[in-house]
């Protein structure tokens, strides 16, 4: 199945509020977001800090009416 049809699918659910839908999309982005994350943060730390705000901004803009996501 093509990533980005899934992506979209499960950001639909999520605007539909579907808890299991928001899990699997930080499930399938965790690993990226923390390598990138990795690449350009000083220490664990930091790490842990920065992915959960990418996170929670992401959620927020899904959350967002407004938002082109």
């Amino acid at each position: 199945m093509n990533t980005a049809i899934t992506e979209r699918m499960l950001i639909e659910r999520c605007k539909a509020r579907d808890h299991g839908a928001l899990a699997e999309l930080i499930h399938q982005n965790w690993p990226t977001v923390r390598r990138v994350i990795r690449a350009i943060t000083r220490g664990p730390a930091d790490v842990d800090d920065v992915i959960q705000d990418t996170f929670v901004n992401v959620l927020q803009r899904i959350a967002d009416p407004q938002s082109a996501i």
